[in-house]
Order: structure tokens, then sequence, then C-alpha cells
């Protein structure tokens, strides 16, 4: 059985329409949602919503059978995406952990958000057998949008 990769579908999807409308990623790789040019990017509101998120989809296996829902892809760009707001560094193996899938389905998909350029690996200095998990700059970008977005101060154009 082949593994489908939406990422990379919708990755080469977009770099094949170059960002025309119906794709909601842009030529920069950012999201199309837009909002006002002067609104500064209040990181602190946006790491909140984002953990307030995860907290939903946490009671919500808890009230729900967890196999109905999965999604470990967004658990793992909300995980990193909290990361980065509260300014700490996540290791690959807490990340595999964060998508609540197991460890070799979650590598699948930290795999497929780095072809998508979502996301970064780093060298952990101090054990070579380790590596550090981050959102890419384009990775935050795409969050932050999102993040904009579901707070009410995004519209879409």
């Amino acid at each position: 059985m082949t593994f489908k990769n939406p990422i990379r579908d919708l990755s080469r999807r977009s770099a094949n329409t170059g960002g025309a409308s119906g794709s909601w990623i842009s030529d920069a790789g950012v999201s199309t949602l837009h909002r006002g040019q002067d609104a500064p990017v209040d990181r602190c509101n946006l790491n909140e919503l984002a953990k307030k998120i995860k907290e939903v989809r946490s009671v919500r296996s808890e009230v729900f059978a967890p196999e109905l829902f999965g999604e470990p892809a967004w658990d793992l760009l909300l995980a990193l995406y909290t990361a980065a707001g509260g300014q700490y560094r996540m290791k690959v193996t807490a990340a595999c952990i964060e998508s609540n899938v197991p460890e070799s389905t979650a590598l699948r998909w930290l795999s497929s958000l780095g072809e998508a350029g979502l996301i970064r690996f780093d060298s952990d200095p101090s054990d070579a057998r380790s590596r550090y998990v981050a959102l890419s700059g384009a990775g935050v970008a795409m969050m932050d949008h999102l993040m904009r977005f579901a707070s009410g101060s995004f519209r879409l154009v």
C-alpha cells in the first residue's frame, strides 16, 4: 500500500497553480488569508489560542472515541507552534508523542511536513543520536495566519 501524502500533494498543486486563485497558498507559500498591513503579530495571544485548540482536541478525545478523529499532521503543527511561542525547542521524540499516533506514523508525517517546507530539523549538539524539530519560517507564517483567522481578526478575501 502506498502512503498518500496530502501535504506533498497540496504543495505540488500550489506550485503548479503558481498561487493562482483556487489555491490557498500564495507564491510566497503563505495562505491567502489577509489582514490589515498595520496589525502587529501578537504571538502571546496566538500561542494561547493554539494551546486552547490543543486543549479542546484533548477533551474531544475524552468525550468521543479517539479513533473517530485522526490528524497527526495538525497535532504536530500545533505542538511545534506552541513550542515556538513558548520559545522552547522540541526533540523529534517529543513531537512524535504529541501527535498521538504510533512513532512510525508520526515520523512519516514529520518527513512530509519537512518536504512541504513547513518544518526544519536541527541537530542536537549534545547528543548526535537525537534531533530537534521546529516550524520553518513559512510554517510559522502559515500557522500565524490560521491562528489570526481563528481568533476572528482575519477576513477571507
